[in-house]
């Protein structure tokens, strides 16, 4: 979607002033409404991303997201740039952020987008307090993309990571594999019984029975 980046700062010497405005805005002689948007004033939490939709005088509807800043130097080259401060010490503060056409319960800004606008505003916000008071009126931005460096990361992710986009984390199914066997013990039933060889006293007993047998058979035929 399209994006304007919109400042409200303050000067070493003169109060809080709409800086940058949307190029639409200006021309509309409505850029006021934006100093009256961002909530200039103490209880501000700095960096706390605010949403806020408001409409003008002629009835368009617009989204503000914006967040509060602390200006700094950042051309001095120092590790931590020094605050940029007004004419009694203090630093000055930036109210920086986009504006969008239309109603909008939530506009996600990237660090990346954040930092893009913060060096065009900023660079504003210098040239501003270089002639304060020779520098009345208020430049104009244009539209940005919103949302294309972060759909530009996902799309670049997909590539690389085919079917991982928007895929659920796989889940294990619970084993349905036969637990190990275990060895079966042999049977402990007792085998079948098998003939014993007969002794040889009852064979030798057997045998004279029979010849005793047959002698008392041919006694009583004989006779």
């Amino acid at each position: 979607m399209d994006a304007w980046p919109f400042l409200v700062s303050r000067g070493r010497r003169l109060g809080y002033r709409v800086i940058v405005a949307p190029d639409f805005l200006r021309a509309a002689g409505e850029a006021g409404i934006l100093f009256v948007a961002a909530e200039i004033g103490p209880g501000v939490n700095t960096h706390d991303t605010r949403l806020r939709v408001v409409q003008t005088q002629a009835g368009d509807v617009f989204s503000l997201v914006y967040r509060v800043v602390t200006a700094r130097d950042e051309g001095t080259g120092e590790t931590e740039a020094p605050f940029i401060r007004d004419r009694h010490g203090r630093p000055i503060p930036m109210v920086e952020g986009y504006a969008v056409r239309g109603r909008h319960e939530h506009l996600p800004v990237t660090d990346r987008e954040w930092d893009r606008a913060h060096a065009t505003l900023l660079a504003s916000l210098q040239e501003f307090l270089r002639d304060e008071s020779g520098n009345d009126g208020v430049l104009s931005s244009h539209a940005v993309p919103l949302g294309a460096a972060e759909r530009t990361e996902l799309d670049a992710d997909a590539r690389q990571n085919p079917g991982s986009r928007d895929q659920p984390p796989a889940v294990t199914p619970p084993s349905q594999s036969i637990p190990p066997s275990r060895s079966i013990p042999p049977s402990q039933s007792t085998p079948p019984s098998r003939s014993r060889p007969a002794h040889p006293l009852v064979l030798v007993l057997l045998g004279t029975l029979l010849l005793a047998a047959i002698v008392i058979g041919l006694t009583v035929a004989l006779t």
